[in-house]
């Protein structure tokens, strides 16, 4: 009896061990030599036909490390090796007009993000976040604001600085009521806002920045992560200069 149930036993699992099993072959991937494609969770990626390389694009690229499409559609790649990042349109042609090629030269960039006020930002691995204003260059800009005027509590008036103006704003001096912004059509003041220039430098040279992504739409916000510290930090953007357009708009 004890021999029968043992032998029982031993069936039992045998049986379960065949079960879990499968003998059946499977086919091997069949090579494809045609466009390729592969995905990533639930989203596919193919190769793009005709092959966005130098010669098709009449640009070298060198060493791409990033790419983004901004909300009106623009490509943006950081095209590390040449220093620059290139703006494209969807069917592949390089946009070098109305100033989107001034974004360079920029030390290779290795990270770009855009946000919803069109600042292009971007990052290289130094200790230096860069922007540059898609809008500005769309419309051009006319002049850029050099003094404020604020009227005293006696009734005169008096002009600051746009840094010293910004601080009175901040603290709300009662006697300085604002009145308006004056501008001047200085070129390199007009430059400097149209050209790639710093928009954060930290003040401890060993963060090293290496990505960057914008914050949700208007939130005035960009992410970025610190190799130094381990650890992503988050910016909150604070308005620089007073710019009136070539349309007459005054904006931030």
């Amino acid at each position: 009896m004890k021999n029968f149930r043992l032998l029982g036993l031993l069936f039992l699992l045998l049986a379960v061990i065949y079960s879990g099993c499968d003998f059946r072959k499977l086919p091997l991937p069949v090579e494809k030599s045609g466009v390729m494609a592969f995905g990533a969770n639930d989203t596919s990626y193919i190769e793009m036909k005709p092959v966005w390389n130098g010669s098709y694009l009449g640009r070298n690229l060198n060493r791409p490390t990033d790419i983004i499409v901004g909300p009106d559609g623009y490509l943006w790649v950081a095209n590390s090796g040449n220093n620059e990042i290139l703006s494209l349109t969807k069917a592949g042609e390089i946009i070098s007009s109305n100033g989107f090629n001034h974004v360079r030269p920029l030390s290779h960039p290795t990270a770009i993000g855009l946000d919803s006020k069109l600042n292009l930002l971007s990052v290289n691995g130094s200790d230096t976040i860069f922007v540059w204003n898609e809008y500005f260059n769309l419309i051009g800009i006319d002049s850029v604001a050099s003094r404020m005027v604020f009227k005293r509590s006696s009734g005169d008036t008096v002009h600051y600085s746009v840094e010293e103006g910004a601080v009175f704003l901040k603290l709300g001096v009662d006697s300085l009521h604002f009145e308006r912004y004056l501008f001047q059509k200085n070129e390199s003041d007009i430059q400097r806002v149209r050209s790639v220039h710093p928009f954060y430098i930290s003040p401890e040279p060993a963060l090293k920045y290496v990505g960057i992504a914008a914050g949700k739409f208007a939130s005035e916000e960009v992410y970025v992560s610190e190799t130094f510290r381990s650890r992503i930090a988050r910016f909150k953007l604070i308005p620089e200069f007073r710019v009136r357009l070539k349309n007459g708009v005054e904006v931030f």
